[in-house]
């Protein structure tokens, strides 16, 4: 199978009726406010200890973070199964589960979001520190 940034790109997908995730196992997310153009050891360590601890890991942030060189990038990341950058976090959280949010290394997350991920049921958040 050829890798691609558009085989892992849900951001324009209507996610009420595609239920992708929800069926493969402890869903986790992390949201990026960065380009991730400067890949780091400390990123990868990062998405490598996310995906330990879930069997499928979702990377999002907001419409415009990710260049198209980014979003090719993330497509080469065996730790991450899918992409969403769509500033409409309420279609994601609402129609996939999330069990375990993970914050970032270095991301600043906005309080609206912060707030929406911990009125979530049965969603654990883990700080980079706690995820390993």
């Amino acid at each position: 199978m050829m890798v691609s940034a558009n085989f892992i790109n849900i951001s324009d997908r209507d996610l009420k009726a595609w239920r992708g995730p929800n069926s493969l196992g402890k869903v986790g997310m992390a949201f990026f406010s960065d380009s991730v153009s400067s890949l780091n050891l400390k990123l990868c360590k990062f998405l490598h200890s996310c995906k330990n601890n879930v069997d499928c890991l979702i990377v999002f942030a907001p419409k415009g973070v990710f260049s198209p060189d980014d979003m090719s990038l993330w497509a080469y990341f065996p730790f991450v199964d899918y992409i969403y950058c769509n500033s409409d976090y309420d279609s994601l959280l609402d129609n996939i589960s999330c069990d375990i949010f993970f914050h970032a290394p270095d991301q600043k997350i906005p309080d609206a979001l912060k707030d929406k991920i911990n009125s979530m049921k049965n969603c654990e958040v883990k700080e980079y520190n706690d995820a390993s």
